[in-house]
């Protein structure tokens, strides 16, 4: 079990930070969330230079409804390593903050940064989806995204979802039928997509496909 392996890790170098990390993954997903902070709290301690500790703790306290901590949790992890998870995580806290400005902004600095990544451009969708004013460029961000990985279900899913509320079930059913036939070998994953195209084909009155 998750428990196991980072009392295992802890066993073999109590004084590195990721067996304290593992055990207090297994302690926020068991909700024992003081615990699981208090184990975080102990990773940083030992490695304050350790930057995946701050991404976790970012994680936590957005989840426990507190952006503006996690912000500076998140900042620290970028700034010891640059990676896209904790700007990913900076842009949830300014998007929480209603700091829609500073979201926009971090998200062009991620597509700059990551040229041609999707998640890039699906950070930047997420951003464009709380304006209605920027629709048009949510899908555009959404759409792009999902062509450099057509594999990727949640893009897809946020996708399919503007195009609903636009009453563009044809686009839709498209985008869910082309990636379901991306993730043919990955039937599991493919739930959530083939009840949406069963939502989507009752929508339009189809009930034979």
């Amino acid at each position: 079990t998750l428990n196991k392996l980072g009392h295992d890790l802890m066993k073999l170098n109590v004084k590195k930070p990721i067996g304290w990390i593992v055990v207090s993954l297994y302690c926020d997903l068991k909700g024992m969330n003081d615990k699981a902070m208090e184990f975080i709290d102990k990773a940083i301690s030992l490695d304050i230079k350790y930057s995946h500790s701050y991404l976790i703790k970012g994680m936590y306290l957005l989840a426990q409804g507190q952006p503006k901590q996690a912000t500076l949790c998140y900042f620290q992890s970028n700034l010891l390593n640059k990676d896209i998870r904790s700007l990913n995580g900076l842009i949830d806290c300014h998007l929480s903050l209603h700091r829609f400005d500073d979201a926009f902004n971090l998200a062009k600095e991620t597509i700059i940064l990551y040229k041609k990544s999707p998640k890039a451009l699906y950070l930047m969708g997420k951003v464009l989806a709380t304006s209605k004013s920027n629709i048009n460029e949510c899908i555009k961000a959404f759409s792009k995204s999902l062509k450099l990985d057509p594999t990727n279900e949640l893009v897809a899913l946020r996708l399919v979802d503007i195009l609903i509320k636009q009453k563009r079930y044809d686009e839709a059913i498209e985008i869910v039928k082309s990636t379901l036939q991306q993730n043919e070998s990955m039937s599991g994953r493919s739930i959530t997509l083939r009840i949406k195209l069963s939502k989507l084909l009752s929508l339009i009155g189809n009930y034979s496909d």
